[in-house]
């Protein structure tokens, strides 16, 4: 099974796995019952990879059968998943997260902070063998000194930064999903636009390294040494500009 399947299928029978350590159950009553379950060494692999379930703690937690029904170790499977786990206790609820936001989560006023990821889905009609779908963040920054010892030879013998100027250096990570339409992924850098604190396009000092095996793109821009919020945004044809912030 793909793990985005898997991602579903636990997502829709939550309510029938949760992560227990003995054999009482609570009901939404708030009763308790005790249960008769069965261990019979049930092991759990995630595309041929075996997981070894533990909880919270790092104890190993064994699956187990109680009526016909296989009982999984919840914070075990999510992380396997790279879903995020938290437990509401003035609600009693368990909240699941795939640390993927929408592009609508934000927007120019309101970037995603770094190392936030947010999923794009997007569908060129004019070229669908171009249309594409994944997740990207930018995963580092770097400015002024920093910015000019990375990449001095590509950007700054052909691109003049006035004195109160600055380069801008952002690291985004962009990965294909497996059921996109393309693994358009080289050409997503046409689509970068940056913009400084007052949200005026800046200019840029390179337009930035195709992505590679490791699936990131960097791009440069010029920015006012007193701005300290710039930020990016990937603005295609046919979907809602994803804002990235740049600090």
């Amino acid at each position: 099974m793909k793990k985005g399947n898997i991602k579903g299928f636990v997502l829709g029978v939550m309510v029938t796995v949760i992560l227990m350590t003995s054999f009482t159950a609570i009901a939404s009553t708030g009763r308790r019952e005790r249960i008769e379950v069965t261990y019979n060494n049930i092991k759990i692999t995630l595309d041929g990879r075996q997981i070894t379930p533990r909880d919270g703690q790092g104890n190993i937690v064994e699956p187990f059968v109680y009526q016909g029904t296989t009982y999984l170790p919840l914070r075990a499977v999510a992380t396997a998943l790279d879903l995020s786990v938290e437990w509401d206790g003035s609600t009693q609820t368990v909240v699941l997260g795939t640390g993927v936001l929408a592009p609508g989560d934000w927007s120019k006023d309101n970037p995603a902070p770094i190392g936030t990821k947010i999923y794009v889905d997007y569908n060129l009609t004019s070229s669908p063998k171009n249309s594409w779908k994944g997740t990207m963040f930018v995963s580092q920054v770097l400015r002024g000194d920093e910015a000019e010892m990375q990449f001095s030879m590509r950007m700054f013998n052909q691109n003049r930064v006035g004195e109160d100027q600055e380069v801008v250096l952002a690291k985004i990570q962009i990965e294909t999903a497996p059921d996109s339409p393309s693994q358009w992924r080289p050409g997503l850098t046409q689509f970068f636009t940056g913009f400084d604190g007052y949200n005026d396009r800046m200019s840029g000092a390179f337009y930035g390294m195709p992505a590679d095996g490791e699936g990131f793109v960097w791009r440069a821009y010029k920015v006012d040494k007193t701005d300290t919020q710039p930020k990016l945004a990937f603005n295609p044809h046919g979907v809602d500009n994803v804002w990235l912030a740049l600090y």
